[in-house]
């Protein structure tokens, strides 16, 4: 719906290049018949848009910390998962960023303070949407801090 109204708006521009009198340009019946249906259009897609990103949102909790343009660009980035590490604060408070290996594959965490601590499984987030990937990293922050946590009660 998006390309159509966006292929009209390229028509017209083109179109008002070529006549270069914004009177004579604007006085089209068909150009405010047009405008007016892409606006319901473009209404529609917002909408849609919306509905999705609550989708995704209600998925994974945390993503509500995230404003609207801020979790686009991460799903429109799901080829590079790094890019959440610029995003990664507002989602776990006292994660500083995710570290992944030469394979994209998740490792470690950092903490704000600069401390690293190794998960216990690695995540693979191609093999996963954003939103799930993320309560794997969720997860496993859990039980690596709990497994750590362990091990310096035994010391």
């Amino acid at each position: 719906m998006f390309k159509q109204v966006d292929n009209r708006w390229k028509q017209n521009v083109g179109q008002a290049r070529k006549v270069m009198n914004v009177m004579e340009f604007s006085n089209n019946d068909t150009l405010r018949d047009n405008m007016g249906e892409d606006i319901i259009i473009l209404d529609k897609v917002q909408k849609n848009l919306e509905n999705y990103l609550t989708m995704k949102r209600s998925n994974f909790s945390r993503l509500y910390f995230l404003s609207d343009d801020e979790l686009l660009k991460i799903l429109s980035n799901t080829k590079e998962p790094r890019n959440i590490n610029d995003y990664l604060r507002k989602i776990f408070e006292c994660m500083e960023r995710l570290i992944f290996n030469d394979g994209a594959i998740i490792t470690h965490m950092t903490s704000k303070e600069g401390e690293v601590i190794k998960f216990l499984e690695p995540i693979d987030p191609k093999e996963f949407s954003v939103e799930i990937w993320c309560k794997c990293v969720e997860n496993q922050m859990v039980d690596t801090m709990r497994s750590v946590i362990n091990e310096s009660i035994g010391d």
